[in-house]
């Protein structure tokens, strides 16, 4: 059975839509396809006729073989009823190849038949609500982290296009733009997602804007501690807030450079701290999924010291 659930699987990596629906290879992988999918069906067959139907599909593993051998058996069915229809045009074609996508569950027959994928899936539903729990105290923590970045720098992260005005009441009328003096801040014109917006060298307009990554509201501080703690140039982010001064003032470097603690205590906390959580609570379950079934479950502590 292993064999056979390897070798169906090397035939789906196999299969790609750039193969011909006529040609000899594409008729090979169809033909083998009704064996693996006839071999299948026989040995669920024959447990249910050794276990029978109730000691069978008292197995939750047995169900899952039962529901993908019976997803296989429809989709095949299908795909002959309308390879053998008058009807054989682009239509009756797209709905085979979406029908073929049911053969992708079958590798998950090899759950069954190992003890070790079976122990570590168990053990991961096992800790499903044990990492609800840790998601929503990481909600938690992520939502004082982005009411501590409103108070810091709701209103702060702005500039004004043209780098030498200071104060927003100043920030109208025209400028030139050039190298020296571009139309975004030092910390972004390195970033290579930062759009220009203008060349050098030319009659630009003065604007009063913000910058991509925020704390102005909730929602933009939530976005902009996501970006973070998936590492996407949270640094510019870091300077751009120790770059912050005042509402309705231009930033000024290094203006306020212990800020980057908060940035560094957030990640330390989300990325670090709550991973372990994680692995830890993963890990509980994994030792107690494994001690139910050496039956360590029923012994006392000095049972097991002994």
């Amino acid at each position: 059975v292993l064999v056979m659930i390897v070798v169906n699987t090397v035939l789906l990596a196999m299969d790609n839509p750039g193969i011909d629906p006529l040609s000899d290879f594409a008729t090979v992988l169809k033909t083998v396809d009704y064996i693996m999918t006839a071999f299948f069906t026989v040995e669920m067959g024959i447990k249910i006729h050794g276990l029978t139907a109730r000691g069978y599909f008292s197995q939750s593993w047995n169900i899952l073989d039962a529901i993908i051998v019976v997803l296989s058996d429809i989709g095949v069915i299908i795909q002959i009823v309308l390879e053998l229809s008058s009807d054989g045009g682009d239509n009756s074609l797209t709905v085979v190849r979406t029908i073929r996508v049911l053969r992708v569950l079958r590798p998950l027959l090899l759950l069954g038949h190992f003890e070790g994928m079976k122990l570590i899936l168990e053990s991961v539903i096992k800790s499903a609500l044990s990492i609800v729990n840790v998601l929503l105290l990481l909600m938690f923590v992520w939502l004082i982290f982005a009411i501590i970045g409103m108070n810091l720098f709701s209103g702060k992260l702005y500039y004004c296009t043209d780098e030498n005005i200071e104060w927003r009441s100043e920030c109208t009328g025209t400028f030139v733009a050039t190298i020296e003096n571009p139309i975004v801040p030092r910390k972004q014109l390195a970033s290579p997602l930062t759009p220009i917006g203008h060349m050098p060298d030319t009659l630009s307009r003065r604007e009063w804007v913000a910058h991509q990554s925020n704390f102005d509201n909730i929602f933009e501080a939530v976005f902009t501690l996501n970006e973070i703690n998936s590492f996407q140039e949270w640094p510019n982010t870091a300077w751009i807030a120790v770059d912050s001064t005042e509402v309705n003032q231009s930033p000024q470097e290094n203006w306020n450079l212990p800020l980057v603690l908060y940035f560094v205590l957030f990640i330390t906390l989300s990325q670090y701290m709550f991973m372990n959580l994680f692995i830890g609570v993963i890990f509980t379950s994994f030792q107690q999924v494994k001690a139910k079934q050496v039956g360590k479950h029923k012994m006392s502590r000095r049972q097991m010291c002994w």
